[in-house]
């Protein structure tokens, strides 16, 4: 999950800091790598936590919340747009996937096989 967050930052500050459409064509597709890997990873990690006859509604309401971000961000970003230059947004969005990485460890304690290995 690191992993698919760093990339997510590579690519927003790549578009932030050099924009320009060869940068554009290598980093949109690093997004959407690190967009699909996660939502597996998110899924794996998370599903441990529930009870079996509550997956298939925890990942369908999980999903239901990932495409309703996907719906409400380019809004909010058109929004910050009327203030912010597109390179001031995009660091924005880099900034804020960095934060994420905070909420790292404690999913990775939902689930065993993604625990940190113990000396």
């Amino acid at each position: 999950l690191k992993f698919d967050i760093w990339l997510t930052v590579l690519a927003f500050m790549s578009l932030a800091l050099v924009p320009n459409a060869f940068i554009a064509a290598c980093a949109l597709p690093v997004l959407g790598l690190a967009e699909g890997y996660s939502a597996v990873i998110l899924n794996s990690m998370s599903v441990e936590g529930v009870s079996r006859e509550l997956r298939a509604t925890f990942i369908a309401s999980m999903g239901a919340i990932r495409n309703f971000g996907k719906f409400l961000a380019p809004a909010a970003m058109g929004l910050a747009l009327v203030w912010i230059p597109l390179p001031g947004v995009l660091f924005g969005v880099g900034v804020l996937a960095v934060c994420a990485l905070w909420f790292v460890a404690p999913l990775q304690e939902l689930n065993p096989a993604f625990r940190p290995a113990r000396p």
